[in-house]
């Protein structure tokens, strides 16, 4: 299985669980998925996460019976990758204003794009776009 199916996997039980109101989600165990739940918890989208014998259990946060989370969207794909520079991060936030952040790939690790505007990281692979 390639990293980009799981990944694109793991946004589709994300969204499901988000519709049909799960308190709990079961995710594959995998590196990625590992560094994603760490980077979803430290900023507050979901309440903690636990490694189980089949995978990751992450417990979703809720405020006002509605999902932290509104919306994952895969950004970068198999056939069409997408790697932003800082330059354009920063043209991306100023033109759509929308209110979330992205997840980017660098050699460094999984990090917000705000992370990456702070610590000036010259250029990732943008994998999610995360809506809040």
């Amino acid at each position: 299985m390639s990293l980009h199916y799981s990944i694109s996997s793991t946004a589709a039980l994300i969204n499901g669980a988000i519709k049909a109101h799960f308190s709990t989600i079961l995710l594959p165990y995998n590196n990625f998925n590992v560094k994603f739940s760490e980077l979803f918890y430290i900023n507050g989208l979901i309440r903690g996460f636990s490694f189980q014998i089949d995978g990751i259990l992450w417990q979703l946060k809720y405020h006002n019976n509605k999902s932290v989370i509104s919306s994952l969207k895969v950004i970068s794909k198999p056939g069409k990758r997408a790697y932003w520079r800082l330059v354009r991060m920063n043209l991306s936030y100023s033109y759509y204003a929308f209110s979330g952040f992205y997840v980017v790939s660098t050699p460094k690790g999984l990090f917000t794009s705000t992370e990456f505007l702070l610590l000036k990281h010259t250029a990732g692979e943008v994998i999610f776009k995360v809506e809040v």
